[in-house]
């Protein structure tokens, strides 16, 4: 079964995005995503994003000192 991509990214779920970018990186045959990017949670409640930024941020800046993420990203909504 695939991984819910989706859900990791509206929820910000730390273990979602690392199984994630472990299936991306399987299914795109590399070892390193130059860019990794996520949307703004907007099913996350206003009180929890704080919180879960900087879980989901911890848990990729991980995958990038282990080099398997170049750089990464959040996009705010306009």
């Amino acid at each position: 079964p695939g991984v819910p991509t989706s859900s990791a990214c509206r929820t910000l779920d730390a273990e979602l995005l690392r199984l994630s970018l472990e299936a991306s990186l399987e299914r795109m045959n590399v070892e390193t995503l130059d860019v990794g990017f996520l949307p703004w949670p907007e099913e996350v409640a206003p009180d929890e994003r704080s919180r879960l930024f900087e879980e989901a941020f911890d848990a990729l800046a991980e995958d990038e000192r282990r080099g398997r993420l170049g750089t990464l990203g959040f996009a705010l909504p306009s």
